[in-house]
């Protein structure tokens, strides 16, 4: 008698272990049954970042010919602070084959307005109203030039930036965005797709350089965990994009690059503040480019890797001393 009882109190705990377990599977699984309202107004705070891009150029071998990082740091202050809600560059790093360290001394402290996303571009077609005159004739710290291409990949880490940040991560009304993206699996063709925004650049990059994008979708592809805060995971990937660029280095010496890129990545919105908190990005381009002299063409590799994060003013004010 005493053995049925055990047997029937043993078998009531199992079967009521096996119904918590199945009730917490139900629960968990609810997850991709839920409505999430993305690309809403972002908090009111200030918002510090570092944002870090690796370019490796490779031999045709496959191996390493070079490698250089641009580092950016930007902090955000909104408009309750000043009246007009503005970004301003800390200071600027290029190192190169990481033993080389480069600051730009006229970008630390410079500070700008971005201009409404929807509009793209400036009275002076400057994308974002990224002011071109900020960039011409960059010199580091012991006052040595930079040369056009890398001159742009400094301007480009601000427009990469707020392409990331604000034209993928924000909503825009009326257009396909990361507004549409409600439940995990999710997916959607951005409205910057196929869009081809100028490249030009001071007097050394002309009118006429171009970066078009091929299909950009996006895909809310779940949920994480970034700087202790709950993250929505929106993959994008720009599919098949292609650009030009036409370079001046001297008077009456024109030179011509074509080529071809895909870069993709995700980036992790917080869901209760709606800023960004990290940013990840892979690009590969090959490129061709034509001279008016020998070799006449060079045929070019590069990996581009970015991160974005988004950190605590003691840690960003740590890192820019």
């Amino acid at each position: 008698m005493k053995l049925n009882k055990i047997l029937i109190c043993t078998l009531i705990m199992i079967w009521g272990s096996i119904a918590i377990t199945a009730q917490s599977k139900s629960s968990d699984l609810e997850i991709f049954n839920h409505s999430f309202q993305l690309g809403g107004t972002r908090s009111s705070e200030k918002q510090f970042f570092i944002y870090n891009t690796e370019v490796k150029s490779f031999n045709s071998d496959g191996t390493i010919a070079g490698k250089d990082n641009y580092i950016l740091y930007l902090k955000y202050t909104p408009a309750e602070k000043t009246g007009e809600a503005f970004y301003e560059c800390s200071r600027f790093e290029v190192r190169t084959n990481d033993t080389i360290t480069k600051t730009i001394p006229s970008l630390a402290g410079w500070n700008y307005h971005l201009i409404p996303e929807g509009t793209g571009q400036d009275k002076n077609y400057q994308v974002f109203g990224i002011d071109h005159k900020k960039f011409e004739n960059l010199v580091d710290q012991n006052h040595i030039s930079f040369p056009p291409e890398k001159m742009y990949l400094i301007y480009n880490s601000f427009i990469d930036f707020h392409g990331f940040c604000n034209v993928f991560a924000e909503a825009n009304d009326g257009q396909k965005g990361i507004q549409d993206l409600h439940k995990i699996g999710d997916k959607v063709v951005h409205y910057s797709s196929h869009s081809k925004p100028p490249v030009n650049l001071g007097t050394s990059i002309k009118d006429g350089s171009y970066f078009e994008n091929g299909e950009v979708t996006l895909e809310l592809m779940g949920l994480s965990k970034v700087n202790e805060k709950e993250t929505a995971i929106i993959h994008y990937d720009a599919g098949e994009s292609s650009f030009k660029m036409i370079m001046e280095p001297m008077p009456n010496i024109t030179i011509n690059t074509f080529g071809r890129s895909h870069y993709f990545g995700d980036i992790f919105i917080d869901l209760n503040t709606e800023w960004v908190q990290k940013v990840t990005m892979a690009e590969i381009v090959i490129s061709k480019t034509k001279l008016p002299f020998p070799p006449n063409e060079i045929n070019s590799v590069i990996e581009r890797n970015c991160r974005i994060l988004n950190v605590s003013k003691m840690v960003y004010e740590k890192q820019i001393k």
